[in-house]
């Protein structure tokens, strides 16, 4: 591996996750703060980066777990009936989703099935992941995820095909 230094991966590499996240969290800070955990949790694994994927894709991917991790924990603070309905919950949804509807109610419905489908593709197995992470959010040619992952095209639709039986499955049940 060659010596990268933690401030050549940092200037290389954050404006591009930051303006990822900023598309996932649509808060600047917590996008900042999802940004600055990447890195720290990359710079601890960094001897372990097995080169095949590029840096920018591993950390993307990263920061993806960063940011599934963060609804899956902002789940877990809306358990209660009350809370779906105060008001801040249904300022936060809107600035999440990046709508401004005057139907709060279809808005937080919105946002429960978000979290459901990003708790749903937490639980693939782990190169499904990968792939409907690449493929799906952040929008990866289907050439380009094949060599990463050096698997085949027809095993990548494959892979895509029970990601998504699995993903209907665990909404539905969900």
């Amino acid at each position: 591996m060659t010596a990268l230094k933690p401030e050549d991966l940092v200037t290389a590499h954050a404006d591009y996750l930051l303006t990822f996240a900023m598309s996932k969290v649509h808060d600047k800070e917590l996008a900042k703060d999802l940004v600055q955990d990447t890195f720290l949790a990359a710079l601890s694994k960094f001897e372990d980066f097995e080169n095949r994927s590029t840096i920018k894709t591993w950390l993307t991917s990263i920061l993806n777990r960063k940011i599934i991790d963060h609804w899956r924990k902002a789940e877990t603070r809306y358990t209660s009936s009350e809370s779906h309905l105060n008001k801040q919950d249904k300022t936060d949804l809107s600035s999440f989703l990046g709508v401004t509807s005057e139907n709060a109610e279809t808005d937080l419905i919105r946002k429960e099935q978000i979290e459901k489908l990003y708790l749903c593709v937490a639980k693939l197995p782990e190169k499904w992941r990968a792939v409907i992470v690449q493929k799906y959010l952040e929008e990866q040619d289907s050439e380009l995820i094949c060599k990463e992952l050096a698997i085949s095209p027809s095993n990548l639709w494959v892979m895509i095909h029970r990601a998504k039986v699995l993903l209907k499955s665990c909404l539905t049940n969900n």
